[in-house]
């Protein structure tokens, strides 16, 4: 592992520390007076010790004073009262110089150790991380280490394809973004079809959205659908101390790629390198890197046949000139599973498991609200480990033997030495719930109650944009969202229409239940956000403290508009509680059907109309009922 800076820093204050030491110690500092006067001192019995250096002889006196006179001056008959001494002065040089000596070589023997744990870390991973060539740079201080550039650390044969044998059936729900992947995907197969209508590749695609989702397992089985060449990197390894290493590894990676093309290049958390530049602690050696990135992706050099495809869980932090387009062309955000898809991924982990669940998945799912791809699979691997115990075929399962006897094999492995047939059943997983309740695993379990808050407070944001033609960009059971306001363009009257939607929620539940939660804490944060935004374009008279910023966004219009529409918010409520997921494109639909009419009632009745009656239609009367009676 790299030496630290903390230690780097230590490591230097003792080489000054010992340097300076060593000049005190050679600076004469002794005052020179005549041979009589030394003898007089001498005879006085001021003096507890002297010493010969060179010519000279040196005395020091009882008030830590050094004088010195010529040592051939000096009556011999005097020094006879007093032992001469060993040059201290000499023994204090050489232990200083030896410790320094030593240090030097203790770095030096630190130093070359590291690089060859890093020859052997590099050579078994199979690609080259630079950091040979760094600390060949560093270990040239002294001399006695190769001082060749880190620049020289890589290049392009460092990088290999990889293979993957995960298809897209192993994925289960986030169908849409595998519907673009799949279209990518025909494109590099079957060029000549787009290419005959002049149609271009899209350059890259950026996977965003909340960890465990399955952006990695997505690029994963792009690698295993196309046959094609892929390289994976994450964002984390382009990332060096020592600046320009970065760079020469973007360098080398697409090198490698165009040799290979067509094929695609995988960079997973890529907001490792590609933050926006400007904001925080300034990091040349990052930027540096990200601005390579950056000429790879659009510069002038040809990088035709390549696919890069980004995986963030922060593209709000991304640079700006990384997102646009000729770089990432497509952003595919990928939502947490609703509840139909929840129920695909647990059959899917559950496949070569033996279970006697049926129908009881779809109970299962329902109890999941919130959980990612992720968070599932260690469900069922838990309520895997949990069948084991019961059954008493693993004594001890819950030390060492645990972490690896969930998976299918350690089942099947089981089943086929004779021992008592293992089956997942539901109180497996009820069991595992109730270890998830009590704090043993800490993964999200929202009770029912808490299901139907989420619902009418997300419910009555979507019916509000709608009802001011407020662009939605989310809508689910979790997260409901507008598109971001531009700062230059955005009126008084758009910025009260905003704040209005951030406070919907909290409106709601608290007129329908009668009190408050904390849901309404993100929405609380983007209203301040978008105050501070108002007040920096001088707007900020338009929002003021939280108090007038309810005010100025017509809290009072609100709470009449939730109060009135408390039957439409509902239904739009049950279809939340129940598929977790509203259909935006419908609801902009509905939106677009009435953007010539200025009539606010007309708007009104419309959007109830278009919208309200499909969600009618759909949600199932016991959820619309449990809603209403909701205290």
């Amino acid at each position: 592992m790299p030496i630290s800076k903390h230690l780097r820093i230590v490591i230097a204050g003792v080489l000054v520390f010992l340097v300076l030491a060593l000049a005190l110690a050679l600076k004469d500092t002794a005052k020179p007076i005549s041979a009589s006067a030394l003898e007089n001192l001498i005879q006085k019995s001021m003096v507890v010790k002297v010493w010969i250096q060179g010519e000279y002889l040196y005395a020091q006196t009882r008030d830590a004073e050094v004088h010195k006179a010529l040592f051939l001056q000096i009556n011999p008959a005097v020094l006879k009262s007093i032992p001469i001494e060993k040059n201290s002065n000499k023994i204090l040089v050489f232990s200083i110089a030896g410790a320094l000596l030593a240090l030097v070589l203790a770095y030096a023997f630190y130093m070359r150790k590291m690089r060859g744990n890093t020859r052997a870390l590099t050579n078994r991973a199979g690609v080259n991380n630079g950091g040979e060539g760094a600390i060949k740079g560093v270990g040239g201080v002294f001399g006695g280490l190769n001082s060749s550039s880190s620049a020289n650390a890589m290049d392009s044969s460092d990088f290999t394809p990889l293979k993957s044998s995960l298809k897209f059936g192993d994925v289960a729900g986030i169908s849409d973004a595998k519907d673009e992947l799949l279209e990518i995907l025909d494109f590099l197969k079957n060029p000549a079809k787009y290419q005959s209508l002049g149609v271009s590749m899209p350059k890259g695609v950026l996977l965003s959205g909340a960890p465990g989702v399955g952006k990695t397992m997505l690029a994963k089985a792009l690698a295993g659908e196309s046959g094609i060449p892929f390289f994976y990197q994450s964002g984390a390894s382009f990332v060096e101390m020592f600046v320009g290493v970065g760079a020469k590894r973007v360098r080398a990676l697409f090198n490698a790629a165009k040799r290979c093309a067509p094929c695609v290049i995988f960079i997973d958390e890529i907001d490792a390198i590609g933050r926006a530049r400007g904001l925080g602690a300034n990091n040349t050696e990052r930027e540096s890197t990200l601005n390579q990135l950056l000429i790879e992706l659009d510069g002038f050099g040809d990088n035709s046949g390549i696919i890069v495809l980004g995986a963030t869980n922060h593209i709000e932090a991304l640079d700006p000139a990384l997102l646009r387009s000729g770089r990432f062309d497509r952003k595919v955000f990928i939502e947490l599973p609703n509840l139909k898809e929840r129920a695909q991924i647990i059959e899917l982990y559950l496949r070569k498991k033996p279970h006697a669940l049926g129908e009881k998945i779809a109970q299962i799912a329902q109890k999941t609200s919130g959980f990612s791809g992720a968070m599932l699979a260690t469900l069922v691997n838990e309520a895997a480990l949990n069948a084991i115990r019961r059954s008493g075929g693993a004594g001890g399962l819950s030390a060492s033997a645990g972490a690896n006897a969930g998976n299918a094999s350690t089942l099947g492995a089981e089943a086929n030495k004779g021992a008592p047939s293992i089956i997942i059943e539901e109180q497996d997983f009820e069991a595992v719930y109730q270890k998830i309740q009590s704090g043993k695993r800490r993964l999200p379990l929202l009770s029912p109650r808490m299901r139907q808050i989420y619902a009418l407070y997300q419910a009555s944001k979507i019916l509000y944009a709608l009802h001011l033609s407020l662009p939605l960009q989310k809508a689910s059971l979790f997260e409901t969202d507008i598109l971001e306001a531009n700062a230059q363009t955005i009126s008084s009257k758009e910025l009260r229409a905003r704040l209005g939607f951030y406070l919907a929620g909290d409106r709601a539940v608290s007129a329908f239940v009668g009190e408050r939660f904390g849901v309404f804490g993100e929405d609380f944060a983007r209203a301040n956000a978008l105050r501070d935004m108002a007040q920096e374009v001088g707007l900020g008279d338009e929002a003021g403290d939280m108090a007038s910023m309810a005010q100025n966004a017509g809290i009072e219009r609100v709470e009449s508009f939730v109060l009135r529409q408390r039957q439409n918010i509902i239904i739009i409520a049950a279809i939340l509680y129940q598929d977790e997921r509203v259909d935006i494109d419908s609801a902009q639909k509905a939106l677009q059907s009435i953007a010539q009419d200025s009539s606010q009632n007309k708007i009104q009745n419309k959007i109830i109309e278009a919208f309200i009656n499909d969600c009618k239609a759909r949600a199932l009367p016991n959820i619309i009922e449990n809603l209403s009676a909701l205290k």
